[in-house]
């Protein structure tokens, strides 16, 4: 089983069962003498097209991993229209999928893509069969500006690399209309001056469709001292009792300190909740580095699948408050199906072998200690040391991603002279000696197939964002839906 067959078929160890939702109709050619005609020399060309439709429906929902709902066979604007209005305002599709299996009205397909577009919904043209009616309809679709994706079924629709082109885009689809409506949480301002992590608010609710929202880090700590001490106590015992080790130096890491990071963690996920925030930008440096307590604990536990009260959602926090990691891991968050995503900092590269470490200067998700749903397994390999930063101490988290050999997606949203572009970097996760235990932080080590220095001179800052799997053709499909320029290496 090829690794492309075998990612749509198993859905890459999915972590969210919410599928994209697709719409599919079929258009036919509105003369009953074609195919009347058609009949009398034996060939069933409506029950060809309804056998087409069914067997693509069939194939999107088992093999695609989609949740299709059908508009049916439409040979009228009006029947098209209609069927469309059906499956955006009742069923509330993410795609829009027009298939031509032969000769049909171009208008037909306008009409059925221009109630997608009133809607904001991505519309994609599937040829199949006879080239005369899916070209029309693109040519229709080009006349009147509408932004569609193109696929056409050359082979068996089973084939993994005309089924992935399709889910690829259904899935980016999803993300582009599920983002709209969506509220990051901004806790604090720019950090140290990282000019690459400020946004435009109104760019992104443009762009993008999210709301942005500041909250001030007071808020932080005013709440976590609220936490009542039980859950405190109980968030401790889960830690002493599942990680691998805890070094109390009696400065920077004592009881008293792990307990008050453990508050802001869980003040944090609390605010989050209240403010409806789908994922957060955490400040944290300097003012509670130095004057509260470092914070590393809630992008670690935030963005894990599990805390101490059991399975979770995970939220997607930036540290440093960098708005624009935190919209690219919510990206890569949706795009995986809900998959943790690390965050940290380019640190150290080797020309010789491709690699470079990627490391958080002290929290970031357990779960690529191992890349397991089981939190034990994962925490077993993660230590709280001492943090070599912020006056006010508090523990680093400390471990080295251990799943070799994984696909890694590795992107990045950035801003050049104001314009929003993606870069995209496709890897996988290796170990080194060369990088570990360089410093006692969160380490993803990645080989890429380029050049890392010619990547590096063209990389536009120092934050990463990336996941296990791989979702570069999905990131491509989604820049072109909201509008934005890519980059891949």
């Amino acid at each position: 089983m090829t690794a492309e067959k075998k990612r749509i078929e198993t859905g890459e160890g999915s972590i969210s069962s919410s599928k994209p939702r697709a719409g599919i109709v079929t258009l036919l050619d509105p003369r009953p003498e074609f195919y009347e005609y058609m009949l009398k020399s034996g060939i069933n060309l409506k029950q060809s097209s309804e056998f087409q439709h069914n067997l693509l429906k069939k194939t999107l929902i088992e093999k695609g991993g989609l949740d299709v709902l059908d508009g049916g066979l439409v040979n009228s604007s009006e029947s098209a229209n209609n069927a469309v209005h059906d499956l955006l305002v009742g069923k509330r599709i993410e795609c829009l999928m027009i298939m031509v299996p032969g000769w049909t009205f171009p208008v037909i397909g306008a009409a059925a893509a221009k109630a997608a577009e009133i809607h904001n919904v991505p519309v994609m043209i599937i040829g199949w069969s006879a080239l005369s009616g899916p070209t029309a309809v693109k040519g229709a679709l080009d006349e009147i500006g509408i932004k569609h994706k193109v696929v056409w079924i050359y082979g068996p629709v089973t084939d993994p690399i005309i089924l992935g082109e399709m889910t690829a885009y259904a899935r980016a689809a999803s993300v582009a209309v599920r983002l709209r409506g969506m509220r990051f949480g901004l806790f604090g301002g720019p950090s140290m001056g990282i000019l690459s992590a400020a946004i435009d608010a109104s760019q992104w609710l443009r762009i993008f469709g999210v709301e942005v929202e500041q909250v001030d880090q007071l808020e932080i700590t005013r709440e976590a001292e609220k936490v009542p001490s039980e859950a405190v106590a109980h968030h401790m015992e889960w830690l002493k009792g599942n990680v691998k080790k805890i070094t109390e130096d009696g400065q920077r890491v004592t009881k008293e300190k792990i307990e008050k990071q453990v508050r802001c963690y869980v003040a944090t996920k609390n605010l989050a909740k209240e403010h409806g925030f789908n994922f957060i930008g955490l400040k944290c440096q300097p003012e509670l580095s130095d004057g509260y307590v470092n914070q590393c604990l809630t992008p670690t536990f935030i963005n894990d699948p599990y805390d101490a009260d059991g399975s979770k959602e995970t939220v997607p926090c930036s540290c440093e408050a960098d708005a624009n990691s935190a919209l690219t891991m919510q990206i890569l968050k949706m795009l995986s199906s809900g998959k943790p995503v690390f965050f940290g900092d380019l640190m150290l590269y080797d020309r010789a072998t491709k690699t470079i470490a990627v490391m958080n200067c002290g929290g970031a998700s357990t779960w690529f200690a191992t890349a397991s749903m089981n939190p034990t397994e994962n925490l077993k390999e993660v230590q709280l040391v001492p943090h070599v930063q912020g006056k006010a101490g508090g523990a680093a988290v400390f471990y080295t991603a251990s799943k070799v050999g994984e696909p890694v997606t590795w992107a990045r949203l950035a801003r050049q002279a104001g314009e929003y572009s993606m870069f995209i970097i496709k890897g996988k996760l290796v170990r080194s000696k060369n990088f570990e235990g360089t410093m006692k932080w969160p380490t993803l080590i990645v080989e890429i197939e380029k050049d890392p220095v010619e990547l590096l001179k063209a990389y536009p800052s120092q934050h990463v964002q990336a996941t296990i799997g791989d979702y570069s053709r999905e990131l491509r499909e989604l820049c072109k839906i909201v509008g934005i320029s890519f980059v891949e290496y």
